[in-house]
């Protein structure tokens, strides 16, 4: 099916699992800031990042954005947009006063003066809109705001809330992810045949994103497109498991491992994957290390199912690194949570984490062993988790 119909239809799967969480915490009004959120009950993926959704327990929502996306929020499920102006050019805008204004009156007309609302008060790591700029999010001032003109209102911070009900995909939302994922399959392929001894790692990147956006676009009805390929070779890919990957002028020498992280975002959901690959024939050292790096994640991804704990998943895989004699390179956890950002923090797949897998959730796994002679390694792959099983649902070669 094509994306944006799953992505901005309707999905009643997720909004009554939505309203159930909302009803049992007690809040009648959800007021979503954030661009991932907004996508996520609506399927608008704003661009500027300035929008928002009004989501009763009752009743039907609203969206607030700036006029200059109206092609894109219109088309949205949700059919009650309302608009704010940016700016002329005479006069400079107030959109969030505007906004303000505009939840107000929503909220007396709604004889929801009264209500509980609640709102994205502890979220302060989020995704970016679909330009990759500047974003907007829920601050001091927007609280400020809302205690001064809802008085009578209730405020609760429901990040919790819409922290677990995003853990758990609905169907449409498996169906996209894998989309997404077919596109993040394009970018390893990418990389894995344009692997050639002198090629600088920039050159590499840049052959792997243009490969990505050229194939991308158009799949599957895909429009909106960000990616980012970042590769590291030889002594650079040691570093891999740092927040600061990025590409250099190295050029790839033979015999070096050369590892990828591969990190796109496709109509406003994220995929997070990495490739190690060795520049001509991988020697016995090299080879035992893809080995245990591979068999690290299949153990893993053999003990998935519905109720697990993922600190046993993160525990099986780390004692197959530790049996072969790695286990002083081991640097990170396990996994992450995936969606409509690409870190989700549920479920964790770490030794402390106390979060329990369920059918449905989204999460990478991605052994990985850094610091010996030859650098670092990591194979990385979102994994659907079903009730006896999870499932890859990236399928490129992920060997030497």
């Amino acid at each position: 099916m094509n994306i944006l119909e799953l992505v901005t239809k309707k999905d009643e799967e997720k909004v009554k699992k939505l309203k159930e969480a909302m009803e049992k915490r007690s809040i009648d009004v959800l007021l979503f800031r954030l661009v991932e959120d907004v996508l996520y009950i609506s399927g608008y993926w704003s661009s500027f990042g300035f929008c928002s959704v009004l989501f009763p327990l009752d009743g039907e929502p609203t969206i607030i954005t700036i006029e200059d996306e109206k092609d894109f929020a219109e088309r949205s499920w949700i059919k009650d947009v309302r608009y704010v102006n940016l700016e002329t050019k005479e006069k400079l805008g107030d959109p969030k006063g505007d906004m303000i204004k505009i939840i107000k009156e929503w909220m007396k007309d709604r004889n929801l003066h009264k209500a509980s609302l609640g709102y994205e008060g502890s979220m302060e790591f989020f995704s970016t809109n679909a330009m990759s700029r500047e974003n907007w999010s829920f601050g001091i001032s927007t609280y400020e705001a809302l205690k001064k003109n809802l008085p009578e209102v209730k405020l609760i911070d429901a990040t919790d809330l819409i922290y677990e009900v995003r853990s758990l995909k609905s169907e449409r939302e498996v169906e996209i992810m894998k989309i997404v994922n077919e596109v993040a399959d394009m970018g390893l392929e990418a990389f894995h045949k344009s692997l050639e001894e002198g090629k600088r790692e920039i050159d590499l990147q840049a052959e792997v994103e243009k490969e990505v956006m050229e194939r991308g676009i158009g799949y599957k009805g895909i429009e909106r497109l960000v990616v980012f390929a970042m590769i590291m070779s030889g002594k650079n890919s040691a570093q891999a498991y740092k927040m600061y990957n990025v590409s250099t002028i190295k050029k790839l020498e033979k015999g070096d491992f050369v590892l990828m992280e591969l990190n796109l975002n496709v109509e406003g959901y994220w995929s997070d994957t990495t490739r190690t690959y060795v520049v001509g024939k991988p020697n016995k050292e090299q080879e035992d290390i893809f080995d245990t790096a591979l068999e690290a994640q299949e153990r893993a991804l053999e003990a998935i199912r519905d109720g697990v704990r993922a600190s046993d998943i993160n525990s099986i895989a780390f004692e197959v690194l530790k049996k072969r004699g790695y286990w002083n390179y081991i640097t990170h956890r396990l996994g992450h949570g995936i969606g409509v950002n690409m870190h989700e923090p549920i479920p964790a797949l770490h030794l402390a984490s106390n979060h329990i897998i369920r059918s449905n959730m989204i999460f990478s796994v991605e052994p990985g062993i850094y610091g010996h002679k030859y650098g670092g390694i990591r194979i990385e792959d979102m994994v659907l988790s079903l009730k006896n099983k999870g499932e890859r649902l990236n399928k490129y070669y992920r060997g030497a």
